[in-house]
C-alpha cells in the first residue's frame, strides 16, 4: 500500500519583518542584513510579498557552505504558491563580506524570474548582503 501523507502549510508567528514593506533595493537589504548577519554559512531566503510589496511571511530555502547554496526551484515556489503571495524577492548572504554577485548568483536570478513569469508571480529582487555592504541584481542589470 501506498504511503499516504498530509501537507499543510503552518504559519508561525512572528515579528519581524512580517508588515515591514519593500519599497526600494536598500529596504530588501535591510532586512534581508538583520536576518542574515549572524550566519557564517551561505543562507538563501524567500520573502513572500503582497502586491504592494509589504513581507507576509519568509522562508530560508537554501543552506550551504562558505561559498554557496544550491536553491530547488520547487521548494522556493512551493512555499510562495502554498502561501498565495502574488510576489516575491530572494536574499542571501556571502559570509566572505565581499558582496559582489557571483556567476551562480546571476544564474540564480535568471532561473528564478523565468519560473516567475510562468507561474504568474512577481520577481521584485535578488539582494546579496554581507559584512562589506550589499548588490541587487536588479540594479546590475541581471533581471
Amino acid at each position: 500500500m501506498a504511503e499516504r501523507y498530509r501537507l499543510a502549510l503552518v504559519r508561525e508567528p512572528s515579528i519581524y519583518p512580517i508588515g515591514e514593506q519593500i519599497l526600494a533595493p536598500e529596504g530588501l537589504a535591510k532586512i534581508a542584513g538583520e536576518l542574515l548577519a549572524s550566519e557564517a554559512q551561505e543562507i538563501v531566503l524567500a520573502l513572500h510579498l503582497d502586491r504592494r510589496h509589504n513581507v507576509r511571511g519568509h522562508q530560508e530555502v537554501a543552506r550551504g557552505g562558505l561559498d554557496s547554496a544550491q536553491v530547488d526551484m520547487r521548494v522556493l515556489f512551493g512555499g510562495v504558491l502554498m502561501a498565495g503571495t502574488p510576489a516575491l524577492a530572494i536574499a542571501h548572504n556571502h559570509p566572505s563580506g565581499d558582496p559582489t554577485p557571483s556567476t551562480d548568483d546571476i544564474a540564480l536570478t535568471r532561473r528564478v524570474a523565468r519560473a516567475a513569469e510562468l507561474l504568474g508571480v512577481e520577481f521584485v529582487d535578488h539582494v546579496v548582503v554581507s559584512s562589506g555592504g550589499w548588490a541587487s541584481l536588479r540594479q546590475r542589470g541581471a533581471l
